[in-house]
Formats: C-alpha cells, sequence, structure tokens
C-alpha cells in the first residue's frame, strides 16, 4: 500500500473486488476522500461501516449515512450530529423515521429543515407548521409528494416566487391550481406551469402568447402539447421556440416536414432534419398511404417545389429513399392483389395532397 500514490488508493477504495484486508488498511488512511470512498463502497464490510460512522471528517460520516450498507438503525443517532450536512443525509434518508423528523423540526439550519419539510414521511402536523416557516423550508414542502392538496393551494399564494415555483412543477399539481398560476407575475413560475405534463389544455392554450420566450420555449417542448398548439407556436417568431417545436413528439409529420425544408432559421431546420432521420419506416409507411409522395407539392399549387425535391435540396436524400422504399414495397403488395394496376412506384405518381 505504501507504494500506491493518493489518487490510486483513491481508486481502489471504490473497486467492489477490493480485498477486505486492503479495505480496512484504506479506511484508516490520514486521507479523508479515501476514507470517504470506502464508506460508499457498497461492499463495504459491516465492521468498517461502524467504524467509519464515528469519523473525525463530516464527509465520511455524511458518505456513510448515503451508503446502502448504512444501518437504519443508527439514523436517530446521527440526527444529532455536529455537522449540518450529515444531519441532511440523515433527514433525507428513505426510512428516516417520523420521530427523528419531529425531534429535528426546529433545526437551526433552514436547509436541515427543508429535507424535513420534503420527505414523504413528514407528518400532516408537522408539515402545517412548517408551513410559516423560512421560505427554503415552504419550498421543501412544496415539493413533498404527500403534501396535502389544501397545503397546496396556501403554498401556490406563497409571496416567495420560488415556493410558487415548487408547486408549479410538481407533475401532480392540481388543475384548479395550475390554472391559477398561470397568470403569475414571475417568468420562472409561468416556465414551469409551461413545462408541466399533467397542464391541462385551456392552462397551456393560455401559454402561446406569453410574452417571455422562455415560457413558450417550455410550452413548445411539453409532451402535453396538442396539435392546435405545436400549429400556432410552429410560426412563433423566436426560432428557439420554433426549434423546440420540431422536437415535440405530438407534433404531425407534414408540419415537421415544411420545418426541416422551409424555416428561415437554420437552427430550426437542422433540427427538423435531425427528428425526421430518426423516424422509423413504419412513420413513413402511414405516410405515403395517407396519400402523400415524393411528388406532393410543398405549395398551395401544382408548380410549387415537391416534397422530394425539398428534401433533396437540404440533404436528406437517406429520407427521400425510405420514402421511396416504402412507396415501392407497397406498390408491389397492391400489386399482388389487384390486377392490371399500375405498376409505378407511389412515390413517382401525381399526387392530389397539398402540404
Amino acid at each position: 500500500m505504501s507504494l500506491l500514490t493518493t489518487e490510486q488508493k483513491r481508486v481502489l477504495a471504490t473497486a467492489l473486488d477490493t480485498p477486505l484486508e486492503t479495505m480496512l488498511s484504506l479506511a484508516s488512511d490520514p486521507d479523508q476522500l479515501i476514507r470517504m470512498n470506502v464508506a460508499g463502497n457498497q461492499n463495504c464490510p459491516d465492521e468498517i461501516v461502524m467504524t467509519l460512522i464515528r469519523d473525525h471528517s463530516w464527509i465520511v460520516r455524511s458518505a456513510i449515512v448515503s451508503s446502502p450498507k448504512f444501518p437504519p438503525e443508527l439514523l436517530t443517532e446521527l440526527s444529532k450530529d455536529s455537522s449540518h450536512i450529515v444531519r441532511r443525509q440523515v433527514l433525507s434518508h428513505a426510512l428516516c423515521p417520523s420521530d427523528v423528523l419531529l425531534i429535528c423540526a426546529k433545526d437551526e439550519y433552514p436547509q436541515v429543515r427543508k429535507q424535513i419539510a420534503k420527505h414523504p414521511s413528514c407528518p400532516t402536523s408537522l408539515m402545517e407548521q412548517l408551513l410559516h416557516d423560512d421560505k427554503t423550508v415552504r419550498t421543501g414542502l412544496g415539493e413533498n409528494p404527500n403534501c396535502p392538496d389544501d397545503l397546496l393551494h396556501k403554498l401556490s399564494l406563497d409571496p416567495d416566487w420560488e415556493v410558487r415555483h415548487a408547486i408549479a412543477g410538481r407533475i401532480d399539481c392540481p388543475p384548479s391550481i395550475l390554472s391559477l398560476l398561470v397568470s403569475d407575475d414571475i417568468r420562472e413560475v409561468r416556465e414551469a406551469v409551461a413545462g408541466n405534463k399533467q397542464c391541462p389544455e385551456g392552462v397551456l392554450t393560455a401559454l402561446i402568447n406569453d410574452l417571455a420566450k422562455e415560457v413558450r420555449w417550455a410550452l413548445a417542448c411539453n409532451s402535453a402539447c396538442t396539435i392546435d398548439i405545436l400549429n400556432k407556436l410552429n410560426s412563433d417568431y423566436d426560432h428557439k421556440v420554433r426549434e423546440c417545436v420540431t422536437t415535440n413528439p405530438n407534433l404531425p409529420l407534414l408540419p415537421l416536414l415544411k420545418m426541416a425544408t422551409r424555416d428561415s432559421s437554420t437552427d430550426v431546420r437542422i433540427s427538423g432534419q435531425r427528428v425526421l432521420r430518426s423516424k422509423g419506416p413504419s412513420v413513413w409507411t402511414g405516410f405515403v398511404k395517407d396519400g402523400f409522395s415524393l411528388s406532393t407539392p410543398m405549395g398551395k399549387t401544382t408548380r410549387s417545389t415537391t416534397l422530394g425535391d425539398a428534401l433533396l435540396r437540404v440533404g436528406l436524400s437517406d429520407v427521400y429513399q425510405i420514402i421511396q422504399g416504402v412507396a415501392l414495397e407497397l406498390s408491389i403488395q397492391q400489386a399482388d392483389t389487384t390486377p392490371n394496376m399500375d405498376l409505378s412506384p407511389l412515390s413517382t405518381r401525381p399526387s392530389k395532397m397539398r402540404f
């Protein structure tokens, strides 16, 4: 061991196949980061765990609490640790008893009390008490998955926007609260509403013309957006909004093709082209079956540039070939079942469809 550098010993302390005698030696090394790595090793023997629990370095003790080998029965003891960081680790532990949460509720550090407020096992009575605590604590309360709806409604009216932001970002935020926060004065709060995947269509629609582009960015990326909302956002004056629209899984192929080949922004076109290349053959099969082809005009008249020409112009020859192959395969399948059928590929026949 004496021949190894400190860095080598740090790496060795994390290895799952490090021998017991080596782990014992590393657990008493003067370097606290080596001992920390031993503490975090999932194969750390129980006897070493019990030794490191009382290590003089808070970094090591904190690592022990986070370790899968940490014995939960010692949570109560370490909840009195001199380091507030260790106490935070204890109070964020999934198995932390509710009585420990109650005892530590008056800890002098707001970040410690925040861990109590956001803990799923926090009693409702304690949540009501923490409702009047520091804004850091109230933010944690807003993140608690078991926070009752009546407390969420109170937090949605909190004077500090960080608290309202935490509420707006909850995946289970009640629609009534989202409807309230959609008109919040703070952009970050509305942005959280716009990005909430459980947000009702009516609330999302209200954000289409939001003055803050960041809100519209979040909206355009939200997979809860309907086609109607995306069709309005795909002409947004901010190119970043349109770029986000191209990545939305709900955007139909037609507007995506248009954006990938005709948008005024290079970034939008590149993003759209990247998404088009990620589409599998089954997507294009449905596209061709719906009556579209490489000869479909991209404009409103038959003299407009065709889809095939537009794809080739922007370098999407791979997409062109996929559509061509799908159309040919469908033509062959139809020829096998229909006598005297025109065998020219569907992709090359004049299309009556328009973009």
